[in-house]
């Protein structure tokens, strides 16, 4: 076989397409009366087939030829280039029929125009004794159409015996006529031979029931009432199925295609038949002029079936010992939330007593809006009109959850199709009792997150006791300027969103969760004042501030204690013979007592320097801040720090500094670095760059904090300027460069469309700026769009001096 394919796709994995063929193919004459799922377990052995125009598909000569059936365009059959056979009506059938014909095994099938046919392997016919079904199902084909196009040949046959000597008459002048008649004599002689071949059973009989014409296999069958001529010829079809039982077969000769189960017998010795009946209409298809009729043999069919119902059963029973000792409640929900019969033993004691029928989001007495959630989602995957992916939709499913019993479920859901598996019908649930796991759980999370504050303590225990000692000094300030303000002041309101936010960053920072959220919480309460700017605050929103401030100092106090039970008293480092601050002073002090002069001039500094920290031993506590921040957005940063000039900083030089690297950092981070899809679109590597770098300069020193993102939009910054009030309209498109982009150091603003715990307050470069003025410093900022930002900090000499 010679096939110039363009697209071949094997039926048995393409449900869809396998489903349009049948019910194309049922539309069509031949297979009108055929079993739809006979015709449907033939096909799914079978491939798809395309092909183009002139496509030699059988060469004559080929053995064991496969067999095609067309479902669109035509063929032709040529002997020697002569054409003797066009098939050109879908349902046609050519091939394997060439056991018992001398076409098409010794003609060419050719595709006469782009045609689409279904293949199917002669493996299928000639499976051998191992596998009779598969050929029975294609015998059961055969024999469907050539009952079809024996009652039409038959007919036609008939016509033209009546005309025959007009034929010769007009022989020169009507030879396709001729070729016509060849051709469907020898339709006729092939399905006659088809029939005499198959192992299905054929009768014909007339309208009244008196068999005409018989294939061996129904003598075969029916051996025991066959005459002394050897035949069924004058047989009653009554006298045939006397000894069945015929279940709803119709008293009268059906007008309708029908198909059912005959059986005879009883129990072990019991003979089941598959039957079809195809009336048998004249030329009008106006009048019945008889019936045919098919046999098959399924009594094997039929053991098979109870055998493996007797296996069903047993299994059932083994899955019902399995349910009943499962610690799950397993139970399967209707489209409609209804609970199914069938469910494990545990499941009542899980979500309390039921009957089949109930609606178990009712059992379950979940919050209104958690029931709502579950309800909606379940409401749309079985809705036959939407096509949802069942995993997708899980991920709005939350999968524990409290019920108002106080106790935790956790519970996990399954859809069940339906026999066509393309519409979720009904939901297996799996509901656990997790109420103890939740509560161990719990306390495992607290332990867990104790043991992460510690460790991120003991890695820079020094400054957490200058933050913990500022912090307080900090929310004593606050308080006292909360007592005294009688209306929302805008400054007096910013400075405290600072003090908050402060505390709030570098509180994380070191791991403590408590802290953070509860300065969190008081921004939440300070933004409705900064909103509400100079009215009047009232006295109960005063005192709730003031006592989240009790509360947060308490933390950090808490926090404290923790961290001194756990590992000890800060003095406990100097047994490694380093030097506290406190007895570099008592030294300077004594020193003082006893030396005057230029002794004490040069011995001064040497001692203050005794104080300094390097900074790369100082800023090793940001790689854990890029590390969380960066995770929770989602995004991936390394931070670079760079100090050729092995910078050395005081600590409370350092802490002033802090709180500016956390707000540039946690700032560059959330609007300023891309996600890593982005970046790698846009040409840069996935991971993003945060350099912190510091130089001397001018006798100072210079502070350099650059990220490789997406730069700062002016553009956008100038529309919520203009949005927000912070710009008027007549002074928009005068602004320049350097004005749009001094909008970042207002308080109050911010160009986040939603408020997290990251961004969105309006707190963070107004805090830079603030707090490099105090030290006497100065700033620059550098943006350029899609390269990156640049935050350049110049810090003059002093007693305090960080150069070495």
């Amino acid at each position: 076989m010679n096939v110039n394919a363009l697209a071949e796709r094997a039926l048995v994995r393409n449900e869809a397409v396998l489903d349009e063929i049948v019910c194309t193919l049922t539309q069509c004459r031949y297979f009108q009366t055929m079993p739809g799922d006979v015709l449907m377990q033939v096909l799914k052995d079978g491939t798809l087939v395309e092909v183009e125009a002139e496509t030699l598909l059988i060469k004559a000569g080929d053995q064991g030829t496969d067999f095609f059936i067309l479902l669109e365009g035509s063929l032709e059959v040529r002997v020697e280039s002569s054409l003797i056979l066009r098939l050109d009506s879908p349902g046609d059938i050519i091939g394997e029929m060439a056991i018992i014909s001398n076409l098409p095994r010794s003609a060419d099938v050719i595709a006469v125009m782009p045609s689409r046919l279904v293949h199917i392997s002669s493996d299928v016919l000639h499976s051998g004794p191992s596998d009779p079904y598969r050929s029975q199902l294609l015998l059961t084909v055969f024999a469907h159409i050539m009952a079809v196009r024996l009652t039409e040949t038959t007919k036609r046959a008939s016509l033209y015996e009546a005309s025959v000597m007009e034929v010769k008459e007009l022989a020169t002048s009507n030879t396709q006529l001729e070729s016509e008649i060849r051709d469907k004599l020898q339709e006729i002689a092939l399905y006659a031979k088809i029939i005499e071949t198959s192992n299905d059973a054929v009768l014909i009989s007339n309208t009244d029931g008196v068999i005409q014409r018989s294939n061996p296999a129904a003598l075969e069958l029916f051996k025991g009432l066959t005459l002394e001529s050897g035949g069924l010829a004058g047989i009653s079809m009554i006298e045939l199925m006397k000894d069945f039982e015929l279940g709803d077969y119709p008293r009268r000769a059906p007008q309708e295609p029908w198909q059912g189960e005959w059986s005879q017998g009883q129990e072990a010795g019991q003979t089941f038949l598959h039957v079809t009946v195809s009336p048998l209409l004249n030329n009008d298809k106006t009048a019945l002029v008889g019936l045919a009729y098919q046999f098959r043999d399924i009594t094997l069919q039929k053991t098979q079936e109870r055998e493996l119902e007797r296996k069903v059963a047993e299994r059932t029973q083994e899955i019902r010992r399995l349910l009943d000792n499962m610690d799950e409640g397993i139970f399967t929900i209707s489209a409609d939330g209804k609970i199914m019969p069938g469910y494990s033993a545990v499941t009542e004691q899980i979500i309390g007593n039921f009957s089949p029928g109930d609606n178990f989001l009712d059992r379950l007495k979940l919050e209104p809006q958690l029931r709502e959630t579950i309800e909606g989602t379940f409401n749309l995957l079985v809705d036959s009109d939407t096509k949802l992916d069942w995993d997708d939709m899980l991920k709005f499913m939350p999968s524990e959850f409290e019920t108002q019993s106080s106790s935790w479920l956790r519970a996990r859901f399954r859809p069940i199709y339906d026999s066509r598996g393309s519409r979720a019908d009904q939901i297996m649930a799996v509901v656990q009792d997790i109420t103890v796991e939740k509560a161990l759980w719990v306390g495992m999370s607290q332990t867990q997150a104790q043991q992460e504050m510690v460790f991120k303590i003991l890695q820079d225990r020094e400054n957490f006791e200058m933050f913990y000692r500022d912090a307080l000094e900090m929310l004593k300030e606050s308080r006292k300027a909360l007592r005294a303000l009688t209306v929302a002041k805008r400054s007096t309101v910013d400075s405290l969103f600072r003090t908050m936010h402060t505390i709030k960053g570098t509180g994380a920072l070191f791991g403590l969760a408590e802290v953070a959220e509860k300065a969190h919480a008081i921004e939440d309460t300070l933004r409705v004042l900064r909103e509400h700017r100079d009215a009047e605050i009232p006295a109960e929103q005063q005192q709730v501030i003031l006592a989240d401030m009790d509360d947060l100092r308490n933390q950090l106090q808490q926090a404290r204690d923790t961290v001194r039970q756990l590992i000890g008293e800060e003095d406990s480092e100097e047994r490694k013979f380093t030097l506290s601050e406190a007895k570099i002073d008592n030294i300077r002090r004594e020193i003082l007592e006893h030396i005057e002069g230029d002794a004490a001039e040069k011995i001064m500094p040497i001692l203050d320097r005794l104080k300094r920290i390097p900074t790369i031993r100082l800023l090793k506590k940001y790689r854990s801040l890029v590390d969380q921040i960066a995770e929770k957005l989602d995004k991936r940063v390394e931070l670079l720090i760079e100090d050729p000039d092995e910078t050395e900083l005081t600590p409370e030089f350092f802490h002033r500094l802090d709180p500016l690297f956390l707000h540039v950092i946690r700032n560059a981070i959330d609007h300023g670095i891309e996600q890593p899809e982005e970046r790698l679109q846009s040409g840069k590597d996935a991971v993003a760059k945060i350099c912190l770098k510091f130089r001397k300069h001018d006798g100072g020193l210079k502070i350099t904090i650059f990220d490789d993102g997406r730069g700062i939009d002016t553009e956008l910054l100038r529309k919520v300027g203009l949005e927000r009030g912070f710009i008027r309209p007549e002074n928009a498109q005068r602004m320049s460069r350097e004005d749009i982009l001094r909008l970042l150091f207002i308080p109050g603003f911010s160009s986040a469309k939603t408020v997290s715990d990251l961004s969105g307050r309006g707190v963070g470069l107004d805090v830079v700026k603030t707090e490099l003025e105090k030290m006497g410093g100065r700033m620059r900022l550098i943006t350029k769009t899609g390269l990156g930002t640049t935050f350049e900090f110049f810090l003059q000499s002093s007693h305090n001096s960080p150069t070495r």
